[in-house]
Order: C-alpha cells, then sequence, then structure tokens
C-alpha cells in the first residue's frame, strides 16, 4: 500500500479592504483518495496604511487554529498560495493575423505588450502566467494574470520558511468561471471570505478542472529592454574573461580561449533572439496599423454612404415639401399658374389680386417650409392687362448641410 502524504495549504486572500487566511489539510494516496480539510480560517482588516507585505506579515502572526480544535496532521510539506487584487487578470484576444504572424515562443510577450493596457503594468519588468481560454476563427482569448515583479519580489520576501514555500501568486479574479467571486462590492465579503472560496479554489486548481493562471517561480515574463540584455551579454563576458584569467593562467590559456568561443556562441545566440523579437514586434505593430487603416477606410466609407443617402432623400422630398406647402397656403387671393422644379431651385409663377396677397403668400410659404432645407427668395412682381400682379418666387433647397439655417424674412415689391 503506497505511504500516504500530508500536506499543508495556505491560502491567502487579500482584497483592498481585507484579508483572510485558510489553512487547508490535503491528504494524498493511502487508502483513501486525495481528501481536502479546511483546519483553520482567520478574518481581519487589511492594514490601511501598510502594503502588501505588511498584509502577509499580519496574517501570518500565528497559526490561527482554533482553540479547541484538533491540530492538522504534522505535514510532510506546505504551500503559500496567495490572491490579491493587486495583481490583474483578465482575457487577452489576438486575432489570427497577430498569431500567426509571429513565432509561437513569443506569444508571451505579445500577451504581456498586450496586457500592459487593462492592468497598467510594463511588460519588462513583471510577471506572466496565461492559459489558453477560448478560440475562433478570426482569435484565440488566453487567460492571463500579470502583476509586478516587484510585487512577487515582496510576497516571496514575506513568507517565512516556517509557514512553508510560496507556490503561487494570482488575483482573486483569476478566471471567467461563474464559481470565481463576483465585482459586486456587496458580495465581495461573503464570496471570498468564506471558507468554502478557499477550498473550492485550491481544489479547481490541484484538479485542474478550471485552468486557472498562477504565477509561479518559474514564470517570469521574457519580454526585456534590448538595452538590458546587451548589457548583460557585455557583464557576462567581462565576468568570464576576469575568471578565465585568474582561474587558469598560463597554461590553461587555451581552456579559457574555448570558454570564451562558447560565450561568443552564446552571445551571438541571444543577438539572434533580440533581432527575432524586434522582427516580431515590427510584424505585430505592421499588422495593428493595416487593420486600423481599413477599420478608418470603412468607416468614411459608411459616413459617406449615409450622407449620400440623406441626400437623395431630401431630393425626393423636396416636390413633396413645395406642394404641401402651396396647399396649405392655398386661398382665393392668389393663383399658381407654374411650377419649375430644378435641382438647384423651384420657381413658382401665379397671379394675384394685390401685392399685398403676394408678400403673405411668400412669408406663409416661407413658414410652412423647413427653414434646415429651403431659403425664400424675395417674390418678384409685375402688373398684367387685367390689372392683376403677375409675380414669381424661387425656393431654393439648401445642400449639405445639418445645422439649422435661420432664414431672413424678406418682404415683397409692388412694382406697379
Amino acid at each position: 500500500m503506497p505511504k500516504s502524504r500530508v500536506e499543508l495549504h495556505t491560502v491567502i486572500v487579500i482584497s483592498d479592504t481585507f484579508v483572510v487566511r485558510s489553512q487547508i489539510e490535503r491528504k494524498t494516496g493511502g487508502a483513501g483518495s486525495d481528501s481536502l480539510r479546511v483546519v483553520a480560517i482567520d478574518r481581519m482588516g487589511r492594514p490601511e496604511q501598510g502594503d502588501i507585505r505588511d498584509a502577509l506579515e499580519q496574517s501570518l502572526q500565528n497559526d490561527g487554529f482554533a482553540d479547541g480544535a484538533p491540530n492538522p496532521t504534522p505535514p510532510d510539506h506546505r504551500y503559500v498560495w496567495v490572491l490579491t487584487d493587486d495583481a490583474w487578470s483578465g482575457p487577452i484576444t489576438l486575432s489570427k493575423n497577430i498569431v500567426n504572424a509571429i513565432d509561437p515562443a513569443a506569444i508571451e510577450q505579445t500577451l504581456a505588450l498586450e496586457a500592459e493596457q487593462e492592468s497598467g503594468i510594463s511588460p519588462f519588468d513583471s510577471r506572466l502566467s496565461f492559459v489558453r481560454f477560448s478560440e475562433s476563427n478570426d482569435a484565440t482569448t488566453w487567460w492571463v494574470t500579470h502583476a509586478e515583479k516587484s510585487l512577487w519580489d515582496d510576497v516571496e520576501s514575506s513568507i517565512p520558511s516556517s509557514a512553508g514555500e510560496i507556490a503561487g501568486l494570482t488575483a482573486i479574479r483569476s478566471s471567467s468561471d461563474d464559481s470565481q467571486p463576483t465585482a459586486d462590492a456587496e458580495l465581495e465579503n461573503e464570496s471570498v471570505a468564506d471558507e468554502s472560496f478557499a477550498i473550492s479554489w485550491l481544489s479547481d486548481h490541484l484538479s485542474d478542472r478550471i485552468s486557472i493562471p498562477v504565477i509561479t517561480k518559474a514564470d517570469q515574463t521574457r519580454a526585456t529592454h534590448e538595452p538590458s540584455q546587451r548589457r548583460l551579454i557585455a557583464a557576462v563576458l567581462i565576468l568570464a574573461i576576469c575568471f578565465c584569467v585568474n582561474w587558469y593562467g598560463g597554461a590553461k590559456l587555451s581552456q579559457a580561449s574555448f570558454g570564451l568561443s562558447q560565450l561568443s556562441i552564446e552571445e551571438t545566440e541571444l543577438r539572434g533572439k533580440l533581432k527575432r523579437a524586434k522582427e516580431n514586434s515590427l510584424r505585430v505593430s505592421k499588422v495593428k496599423l493595416t487593420a486600423d487603416a481599413e477599420k478608418a477606410a470603412e468607416v468614411q466609407r459608411q459616413i459617406r454612404l449615409k450622407e449620400l443617402n440623406s441626400q437623395r432623400i431630401d431630393q425626393r422630398q423636396r416636390p413633396i415639401q413645395v406642394l404641401h406647402s402651396l396647399a396649405v397656403t392655398a386661398n382665393a387671393t392668389h393663383w399658381i399658374t407654374q411650377i419649375e422644379m430644378h435641382p438647384e431651385r423651384f420657381t413658382l409663377r401665379g397671379l394675384a389680386v394685390n401685392s399685398e396677397a403676394v408678400t403673405k403668400l411668400s412669408q406663409a410659404i416661407e413658414a410652412e417650409l423647413d427653414q434646415r432645407r429651403w431659403s425664400v427668395e424675395p417674390p418678384q412682381m409685375s402688373c398684367d392687362l387685367g390689372n392683376l400682379i403677375e409675380f414669381e418666387l424661387v425656393l431654393i433647397p439648401v445642400q449639405g448641410t445639418t445645422e439649422q439655417i435661420a432664414v431672413r424674412l424678406k418682404g415683397g415689391i409692388d412694382a406697379r
């Protein structure tokens, strides 16, 4: 029968306002299957003036076992998991064009660059972990956890060896699964501070039922400044030269030369990686610029189509608007004898009993028409042989405007 193993997992949840430490005993092997049991849980407020180091120090001050509760079996190993709002977690989506354009080894670097827009964390001085979340014909989405390197350093340095080995760091909301805590402030304390959250999270993570991106010691983002790598290469070469000269001396110079040649090969390889990383970054930028240009062109095309459609609709409605205004203003003091319609103007000709009737007609038509789309010219009048007034009204449709145009009312001219 295989020997059973006992592990003590400490899950520390650090939000902006509170800290919850849960100690969970895990037994594996032996006669039974794996089992998890909460042996202690401690809830406290997060120090208002302190950072994550103060929060960890506060949570690890004592074992936290409740009085009268049985102590857990002495563990074979201790692990510490830190879940904090100081880290960022969320989906990052890359189009197929970008994924196909870059080297698979550069996915982590590309995700770090993309995550910066959401997390606000520099990709050049951070830690990152990711899992594939979903995929479609056009894009692939990863679930990413992104944290500053200084946050990882603070967490790692704040956990004493007596508490256990740092197993991983992630965000509290490190998955899109429904079992993860909600961002609703009213439910936050109830979901995260409850002991069921810690044991559920640990069970999911250890069993791989839910893919959770957890930053471990092995997860270091590969995105670094090129000058920093060049300085590192130079420092390695200088140290290697000094070491070889001091250690080997005269008779061992040939061995030193061999060591230097190996370092030279490594330097060449690193330079090649830097060049490929730079080319990869340029390809990604080019693909993005092309996509943005295509989107901008499409937006402009749609705007132009809408403008043309609006103009066509206006042109179709103009005769209707003119006829409607004439019907509304019709009376026994004037008669319309001719209507000329052109794209740029409408001319109305007719007879009226006097000039006052023409002026009133002009004013009534101007009031009836939509002044944002029409301009009414002053009427032209003259006498005919029957003592009636011949008149001419010119209506000009206003082209391509979306602002209201104030039309100045012009009085009629008596030509008698």
